[in-house]
């Protein structure tokens, strides 16, 4: 992840910060890269005489950055590490328009983009479980939430996944989302995708009214993260 970071930093040097505190395609480089609309980046932490396969790397070494004008299903720059997400028999990415879309959501103040990208019952539980009337007013408050902090005019225009784990790596974070799911649909298990489950916590740039670029993890109280699930083979946010 070292790489990721001094990505960010690099950029942030270059960009106005707050005063109190200030919160990041195009194709590039290397070889075997045939995704199109993608920049890829090299993980730059291990040493040139260190020969490591790119299955022993971590998450964050193979980094992608799907571009929207290069792909019109994404609307928000996203990188990511290729190894890690897998396009469709159409060069789709699924998984990575949802979480652009996510954004996009909050940019337009859009609820019924914002209820689409989501499983939607479960959705409904959370904003039951929440004490909201519905989901609307459970935006609503969101993204008040994100206008105060952030600021009003604010606008997400570069998304970094910064970390990624699945089930096989570590099941316990899993376990009470999947008992949440069956308590909806008792036969929600056998609908899911084998292996579709990720978390993902995530890095993002925004400008305020299309000025200045500022980084949520100096604006955000908690890291911002996301569960990937694909259902019925559709992907969606839960």
């Amino acid at each position: 992840m070292k790489s990721l970071k001094k990505i960010l930093s690099a950029v942030l040097t270059a960009v106005m910060v707050f005063s109190t505190v200030s919160c990041s395609k195009s194709e590039s480089s290397t070889e075997n890269a045939n995704t199109q609309g993608v920049r890829v980046d090299k993980g730059n932490d291990i040493p040139d005489n260190v020969s490591v396969s790119e299955e022993q790397m971590p998450y964050g070494a193979t980094m992608l950055a799907l571009l929207p004008e290069n792909d019109e299903n994404v609307k928000i720059p996203v990188e990511f590490d290729k190894r890690f997400f897998s396009s469709d028999e159409n060069g789709n990415y699924p998984e990575l328009y949802r979480v652009s879309d996510y954004f996009v959501s909050l940019n337009q103040n859009d609820k019924d983009l914002f209820t689409e990208v989501f499983y939607k019952p479960y959705l409904e539980f959370a904003v039951n479980e929440t004490g909201f009337s519905d989901i609307e007013s459970y935006f609503n408050d969101y993204h008040d939430y994100m206008t105060k902090s952030l600021g009003e005019g604010f606008e997400v225009d570069y998304i970094i996944i910064e970390s990624l784990e699945t089930k096989a790596d570590n099941p316990e974070r899993f376990s009470q989302l999947d008992e949440r799911l069956s308590d909806i649909d008792k036969d929600i298990l056998q609908k899911i995708d084998e292996g579709s489950e990720k978390y993902i916590t995530l890095e993002c740039t925004y400008n305020i009214n299309g000025e200045g670029s500022y980084a949520f993890s100096y604006r955000l109280d908690e890291t911002v993260s996301l569960y990937l699930y694909t259902i019925d083979g559709v992907a969606y946010i839960v």
